[in-house]
């Protein structure tokens, strides 16, 4: 097992030498701050719009417009598809509510061909653009695809033929070689459900966009991916999205790092630091968010995102007292489409929900076919009545080549405090006044559905305030965790 380090900031992610780039319009400096050789951002994600509708199902196909920027200091390799040595672009939609940060749609890839030497983007330091014959992308060039244009299901394949760390992809046994791959109606498109965008069904909820690039020669993968807010208007048979123009800068990283504050942001990887072309493997990150749910009561809200880690995710641990109360566990995954397989030569894979079990002092939860792929986020949840504290969360791997699993510090449940029912660490006269005030009270269903809430003083997790309770917090009186 090999552990990460915590993310405390967002410089220094990449591990390349290089001159400082900063300033101006160019804001994923602050997380790739040293860009010797080719990088790619996105100076522009633009135009969410819906291009198909299957209305049985009631889900929408959309797709978004992308300018590509070179950043860096050498021209990015661009060949045009089906060449191998081409970029590919991934579009995601984020739904963020009640500080539950969800992945809702993801679409099929975008190959890229023929980059353009314009100058939509200009920042002092990056300098002008050095023009290509479209074979590559220009040092401070930039190249858009429209939202139509990266909508055309020609240009558009599966997530499993790439392998996301070393940018390889192989046109024999592609389905552009193949065919055979569903293009009617939705297919391929970045597909949204109703149920997800409803604000009825969705009160006070926040959307993003997110467009992230795949390069074999990009020296930094932080700064690859740009978001944008927007929001979803219904109009009779689809979705109208208000979003700023195209014009406007987006934030220049990837919506995770962004999407819910005071998170703790963990990144875990086979080797720390992750040196791109020269690591085994790529890196997945861990949004941990810890918020009172009630006296003596937290939760904990994980988002795990796999960014260019080809070997994929199956399990997730996180350490959890064999004594302490489990309530209102949780789990989304985003739903994948017209994809049969995990990646090429691989297993099938479903849109099933992991499992979730607890195994002595942890939570687990594990699939054997719906694993983590790339540039996709899954996200975890559960109520507890003990507090948190820094500790490691595990991943399991898909791949079997390389060890089972790699774990890294997040924020997790610590050791429970008996007695402790108000949550600050003591146990005195107010736990003994909760438990008073509570006696008799039993657990309630919440609001809107959900397993039961319990009443402010159970001490023992047996969702009612009863002479045990009594007892727990008599019998650690005066004593402080």
């Amino acid at each position: 097992m090999k552990k990460s380090r915590i993310v405390l900031g967002a410089a220094g992610l990449c591990a390349m030498a290089g001159a400082s780039q900063a300033g101006g319009d160019y804001n994923g400096g602050e997380l790739c701050p040293l860009s010797e050789g080719p990088d790619v951002t996105l100076c522009q994600v633009y135009g969410m719009q819906q291009y198909s509708r299957d209305n049985v199902n009631d889900i929408s196909g959309l797709s978004v417009g992308t300018t590509s920027w070179n950043v860096g200091t050498e021209r990015l390799i661009w060949q045009n598809s089906p060449d191998p040595d081409h970029p590919f672009i991934t579009f995601n939609v984020y739904r963020v509510m009640d500080q539950q940060v969800d992945q809702i749609a993801q679409g099929w890839v975008k190959h890229g061909f023929f980059a353009l030497s314009s100058s939509q983007c200009f920042e002092a330091a990056v300098g002008p653009c050095q023009p290509t014959d479209g074979n590559w992308l220009g040092v401070g060039c930039t190249d858009t695809y429209s939202p139509g244009l990266n909508a055309s299901k020609s240009g558009l394949a599966p997530r499993y033929e790439i392998n996301p760390w070393s940018g390889e992809w192989s046109y024999t046994g592609s389905v552009f070689q193949t065919g055979g791959a569903p293009t009617s109606g939705v297919a391929r498109h970045m597909q949204i459900k109703d149920v997800d965008l409803d604000p009825a069904l969705n009160p006070g909820a926040k959307y993003y966009f997110e467009a992230s690039y795949i390069a074999k020669d990009d020296v930094c993968i932080y700064n690859s991916a740009a978001w944008k807010p927007v929001t979803p208007v219904w109009n009779g048979n689809g979705w109208n999205f208000s979003q700023s123009s195209q014009g406007t800068v987006p934030t220049q990283n990837y919506f995770l790092f962004d999407a819910r504050p005071d998170s703790m942001i963990t990144e875990i990887a086979e080797e720390l630091p992750v040196v791109e072309f020269e690591s085994p493997d790529g890196r997945a990150l861990i949004s941990a968010h810890v918020q009172e749910a009630g006296p003596g009561l937290w939760r904990y809200s994980y988002s795990v995102k796999n960014v260019d880690m080809d070997r994929q995710i199956d399990e997730f641990r996180v350490p959890l007292p064999a004594s302490a109360l489990l309530n209102n566990e949780r789990f989304h995954a985003v739903f994948h489409h017209n994809e049969p397989i995990a990646y090429m030569g691989g297993p099938s894979i479903s849109n099933d929900d992991w499992t979730m079990a607890r195994v002595g002092d942890e939570l687990v939860w594990s699939t054997p076919d719906n694993p983590i792929r790339w540039g996709t986020m899954y996200s975890f949840g559960f109520v507890t009545d003990v507090a948190p504290e820094e500790g490691d969360v595990t991943l399991g791997m898909f791949k079997n080549n390389g060890p089972d699993s790699l774990s890294g510090v997040s924020m997790v449940p610590g050791l429970p405090c008996l007695g402790d029912v108000t949550g600050d660490g003591q146990v005195d006269l107010a736990d003994l006044n909760l438990v008073l005030a509570n006696f008799g009270e039993g657990a309630e269903p919440p609001v809107g559905g959900g397993d039961p809430i319990p009443p402010a003083g159970d001490a023992n997790g047996d969702e009612v305030v009863d002479l045990a309770d009594l007892n727990i917090v008599l019998g650690n009186f005066g004593g402080s965790c």
